[in-house]
């Protein structure tokens, strides 16, 4: 299977509330789509996480991620420009999100992913994906 066949399949799962195991910009990670409760509790489910330990949301590029947090501020915004590593920043307030993917505040930590596999899948989807680490919760 070809790179795009293979995005082209992990988009259909998660466009179908499906979780997927993808390489990201830093780790495997099982992944879904971060405005759908139900997928994003499967990650829970799988992962045996507590439902008050919240995920990151991925994306891949700052019009997408202006579309998912209340603001940007100014400091993330220079920080993203400067950083040569995947930056995680947590912002707020995020719209538009499955209700288990943000705190109980309404922050939510959210990484512009630059390249790669995860990358591609994000553009190709057209809405963020939210990861975890592929192991048990409290597991190495």
């Amino acid at each position: 299977m070809s790179t795009k066949e293979a995005i082209q399949a992990a988009a259909l799962s998660i466009s179908k509330g499906g979780v997927i195991l993808c390489p990201t910009d830093t780790i495997w990670g099982l992944s879904a789509d971060a405005q759908n409760f139900k997928a994003v509790n499967k990650i829970f489910e799988i992962k045996k996480r507590p439902a008050q330990k919240s995920m990151i949301v991925l994306v891949s590029s700052l019009e997408m991620l202006q579309a998912y947090v209340s603001e940007i501020p100014t400091v993330a915004l220079n920080l993203m420009a400067k950083a040569t590593r995947p930056t995680s920043i947590i912002y707020p307030k995020g719209i538009k999100l499955a209700k288990n993917v943000t705190a109980k505040n309404g922050s939510v930590a959210i990484r512009l992913v630059k390249h790669g596999v995860c990358h591609k899948l994000i553009q190709h989807l057209g809405y963020p994906i939210v990861s975890s680490s592929a192991n048990l919760s409290g597991e190495a």
